[in-house]
């Protein structure tokens, strides 16, 4: 548990509610890392059954062991988690970037949330979570919503991880 923090930040942004679970030793030993972590997180908080577009499907960020450290190559990794429209069953991505090892860096290893409201943002600084009205933000692109969030909280160093025009228009907007 050394390399874990032991918390997963469960976000409802249909209620306006965050709260903070934690994961034991067995659990870390049985789904090792990020994508453990992320595919596990999901089944645990989706409705079986439920559809890709429901507002209650979650989306699920996960970070590994060494999101955050000085590990080459992987420290900076994180993934995306929540039931996919294209096959009605798991999608996934990954990416690196700063965000990750600063969700980890906060003390968490997993951000479980649900997506249904586009004007609520949540806004994580180490321990503290707020949710923020975020309807000035919505419709703008991943560069604008990043300087906007950016300029609102008066801090160019923020990490912000957003969607754009083509992930809000679904299914039109992916090339097979």
């Amino acid at each position: 548990m050394y390399a874990y923090a032991g918390k997963i930040l469960y976000v409802d942004l249909t209620s306006g509610r965050s709260k903070t679970g934690t994961f034991t030793e067995d659990f870390a030993k049985a789904f090792i890392g990020g994508t453990g972590f992320g595919v596990k997180t999901l089944l645990d908080n989706q409705e079986p059954g439920i559809d890709p577009f429901d507002p209650a499907n979650p989306l699920i960020y996960a970070v590994g062991a060494v999101s955050g450290t000085m590990v080459p190559c992987a420290s900076s990794k994180f993934g995306v988690f929540a039931k996919s429209p294209a096959s009605n069953y798991l999608g996934e991505a990954y990416s690196t970037g700063q965000w990750g090892a600063e969700l980890r860096q906060a003390g968490y290893i997993s951000l479980s949330s649900r997506v249904s409201v586009e004007t609520l943002l949540p806004w994580i600084d180490d321990e503290s979570v707020q949710l923020m009205d975020a309807s000035h933000i919505w419709g703008q692109t991943t560069w604008e919503t990043e300087d906007i969030i950016r300029n609102d909280l008066g801090d160019q160093l923020i990490r912000v991880s957003a969607i754009g025009p083509g992930g809000r228009n679904g299914l039109e907007s992916l090339a097979y």
